[in-house]
């Protein structure tokens, strides 16, 4: 595959998933809770400490990067003392047990769709690169 080739494919692939924003540790955190719902079935017992420890990621990295994945969060501004409200994007779910802090994680329907469309575009380049000899 020529360099041509590679770089016409990661601006799809870059265009495509900045549609969320999402930063390569978001998107390693996803990738991880879908294929851990695609292997557990709708009951993978995810939660955010074992995603952390599976992944070597900071638990604080996976928290925020859940709470961008899921419904997104609000906070106070310590200059302002304003309530700012962080949209998520609503690809995972995070369903916690009686308001408590701990809860399930698993991929949204809108993530699985994610997911697929990016191993479409995947599957898509592969065959194009597939067809055409190397550097041609």
């Amino acid at each position: 595959m020529s360099a041509f080739k590679i770089h016409q494919f990661l601006n799809i692939f870059t265009n495509y998933i900045s549609r969320y924003e999402l930063t390569p540790f978001q998107l390693k955190v996803l990738l991880h809770i879908g294929l851990q719902n695609k292997l557990n079935g709708s009951q993978p017992n995810l939660t955010i400490t074992k995603i952390s420890k599976d992944l070597n990621m900071a638990f604080s990295t996976v928290q925020q990067c859940i709470k961008k994945l899921a419904k997104g969060y609000s906070y106070k501004s310590a200059r302002t003392n304003e309530s700012i409200t962080q949209e998520g994007c609503e690809l995972v779910k995070h369903e916690k047990p009686n308001g408590g802090r701990k809860g399930v994680i698993s991929i949204s329907i809108k993530g699985k769709r994610f997911l697929e469309d990016i191993g479409n575009l995947l599957d898509d380049n592969g065959k194009k690169a597939d067809n055409n000899p190397i550097g041609g």
